[in-house]
């Protein structure tokens, strides 16, 4: 970052890190304390960041008691397994998947089935596509004629 510091600068970096400069990016923290020492406003604003520190350095937290502890695990839902059907901490329920699974299944089985047999028994693209359009060639192709009987 250039040396430049303005106000609004100065103020986001107050803001992020305090009013204690050790605490600045060091990348701007020269610019921003010569900012500070010329600026009233920029010393305003450490001064209250500073007193913001002091008051946040000053609480004190008491440790967690094992009664906090106890009602938080009291509070989580409880898991339950071994039921049939009742899926893992009871929120997923893999039986319910079963009919997607098998269509599932069956479709990859039949396409596989679709593209492996013709050549398996010896037929290829070209033969194929020869037989299927001299099928579709035949007199009774698109006649309405589909159980060759004459009229």
């Amino acid at each position: 970052m250039d040396a430049q510091m303005n106000l609004d600068r100065f103020a986001a970096i107050v803001d992020a890190w305090g009013g204690s400069p050790d605490r600045w990016p060091e990348a701007e923290r020269a610019a921003a304390v010569a900012f500070m020492n010329n600026t009233p406003e920029a010393q305003r604003l450490a001064a209250e960041a500073k007193a913001l520190d002091r008051a946040l350095d000053a609480a004190e937290t008491a440790p967690a008691t094992r009664e906090l502890e106890d009602r938080i695990l009291a509070s989580m839902p409880v898991a339950r397994f071994g039921r049939v059907g009742q899926g893992v901490l009871g929120v997923f329920n893999w039986s319910r998947l079963i009919p997607a699974a098998a269509f599932a299944c069956s479709l990859a089985l039949g396409v596989a089935a679709g593209t492996q047999i013709p050549g398996l028994v010896g037929l290829d693209d070209e033969s194929l596509a020869l037989q299927v359009a001299s099928n579709a060639m035949t007199p009774s192709a698109g006649d309405g004629n589909f159980f060759g009987d004459s009229e």
